[in-house]
């Protein structure tokens, strides 16, 4: 990616876009020197009412400011979703092979 495209790029990262199950609402504990900094970092950019930085602040918080971190762990994650998808949908059809075929067998044995 070319420097001009790094400038350019925008994350759109929206908490309606994920389902209830996320652990986007938990709230980071600072049991590490990095944690210590980037809650405090995050803290001071969101300003939370509740001074409680959770993960999905300090998300949106690097999506902004630091994409170039963001992007490769979105774009694996895509990859890795589409890689899955394509299995799914060729252990399906092998399974449903399977099927047609022991129901042609089963009507021919009649």
């Amino acid at each position: 990616m070319s420097e001009t495209q790094q400038d350019n790029c925008q994350v759109n990262y929206s908490i309606e876009d994920v389902g209830e199950a996320s652990d986007l609402k938990n709230i980071v504990v600072p049991n590490s020197s990095l944690k210590k900094m980037v809650i405090n970092y995050v803290g001071q950019i969101v300003k939370p009412v509740d001074d409680e930085v959770t993960v999905e602040m300090i998300i949106s918080v690097l999506a902004d400011e630091f994409p170039e971190v963001i992007m490769p762990l979105a774009e694996e994650n895509w990859m890795r979703g589409y890689e899955q998808a394509l299995a799914d949908v060729d252990k399906g059809q092998e399974l449903w092979a399977q099927d047609q075929a022991a129901q042609t067998q089963e009507g021919e044995d009649e």
